[in-house]
């Protein structure tokens, strides 16, 4: 009867889980706004340089319970592995760019709307858009960090051929649904 009775709530368990995974979409649309590079300090000779990208994500709940989004990250294959060295996250929100700090509630049957700029990490910037960026003042400073809009132009589309790291990159979004985390994820390219 024990083994029935665990049989039975562990068949429950993983269906509820199961149903609520389904329940959860996310779409990825175009944001208007301009592509950022971000120094990681302000010596730009030995900071990390990201490219960042603008896009704007729908979660929606169709479930019955509410669910809360606990954190999102850039993986390739996995949602576990993360790399927090070559690929940046943040949110956009009144014209600044700021951390993801606080869990996110999505109600039941009610959607979420994220702006949202994902950066790769660069080997290097060319010696033109560098000598651009060091002359301009930075739009935006982000705890240590400075960061700059810029224009797609030329030498930014040859910059963004040699990102083979965009490739095959997903947004993961970490979700908790009374105590049971799961992932859901979407194509960056």
């Amino acid at each position: 009867m024990k083994k029935i009775f665990i049989l039975l709530i562990t068949s429950f368990l993983f269906v509820n889980c199961c149903s609520q995974r389904g329940s959860i979409s996310i779409e990825k649309k175009v944001l208007k706004e301009p592509m950022k590079i971000l120094y990681s300090s302000e010596n730009h000779e030995t900071a990390f340089i990201y490219l960042l990208y603008p896009i704007n994500v729908v979660i929606n709940n169709s479930s019955k319970n509410r669910v809360t989004l606990s954190n999102f990250h850039i993986g390739k294959d996995n949602p576990k592995g993360i790399n927090l060295r070559d690929f940046k996250r943040y949110l956009f929100l009144k014209d600044k760019i700021i951390f993801f700090t606080k869990e996110k509630i999505i109600k039941s049957k009610e959607e979420l709307s994220l702006n949202v700029y994902y950066g790769i990490r660069l080997p290097k910037l060319s010696d033109s858009i560098n000598k651009r960026l060091t002359k301009a003042k930075p739009n935006q400073l982000l705890g240590k960090s400075f960061i700059y809009n810029i224009v797609k132009d030329h030498d930014i589309l040859e910059l963004e051929n040699k990102l083979i790291e965009k490739r095959n990159l997903n947004l993961y979004f970490n979700f908790l649904d009374n105590d049971t985390s799961f992932y859901k994820s979407i194509k960056l390219d």
